[in-house]
């Protein structure tokens, strides 16, 4: 009996390969639920700001880059954003004078889901609060930036500040929290690649 169901077992996974069912990392998986992921970029340099102008910053971000196991091409990932915020270090007195700030999604031009340029993050400045030196501009959680991403992982997004900024070069570390879902090949993560 012992010996008749440990064929069977092993017999399973050939039979589920000549099948089509996929390899051993389609078998050995892990969903992983993280409340909170966060990313300091250490003296971000700003460039000087025109009197009256606002500041705007169009980058891109590699999320497989920067979070360990990522897998864009998978169907069950999800990235919600949870705060932006800018810490000032150098050049800059606080952020008391910044009236608004957000952050915009761009989709990728290869995308043909219909997307649109989508704000995930805000601040509008509260009258009588001033946030000093720590400006947090809180998400939108019911934004997931998956879609938004582009075949290698990397999304691009524009950054816009309104309000009075330094006429001079400032610097400022930048904390980046996001909440993310995401399936990932367990074995990978232990270098086994099957």
């Amino acid at each position: 009996m012992t010996r008749t169901l440990r064929h069977a077992l092993l017999a399973v996974p050939l039979l589920a390969l000549a099948s089509g069912c996929g390899g051993p990392s389609k078998w050995f998986y892990a969903t992983i639920k993280e409340p909170g992921i966060c990313k300091t970029l250490k003296d971000v340099v700003m460039d000087p700001t025109a009197p009256g102008a606002d500041l705007t910053l169009t980058f891109s971000v590699n999320f497989p880059q920067n979070i360990p196991l990522f897998d864009p091409t998978s169907d069950a990932v999800v990235i919600h954003p949870i705060s932006v915020t800018f810490d000032a270090t150098q050049g800059i007195q606080d952020f008391n004078s910044v009236d608004s700030a957000w952050i915009t999604a761009k989709p990728d031009p290869a995308n043909t889901a219909g997307l649109t340029d989508t704000e995930v993050v805000r601040y509008d400045k509260a009258p009588g609060v001033l946030p000093g030196l720590e400006l947090t501009i809180p998400a939108d959680a019911d934004v997931n930036i998956v879609p938004f991403l582009n075949s290698s992982g990397s999304l691009t997004v524009e950054a816009k500040m309104v309000g009075g900024l330094p006429n001079n070069n400032w610097t400022t570390d930048i904390n980046v929290c996001l909440s993310t879902t995401a399936r990932v090949d367990y074995l990978s993560g232990f270098g086994i690649n099957l």
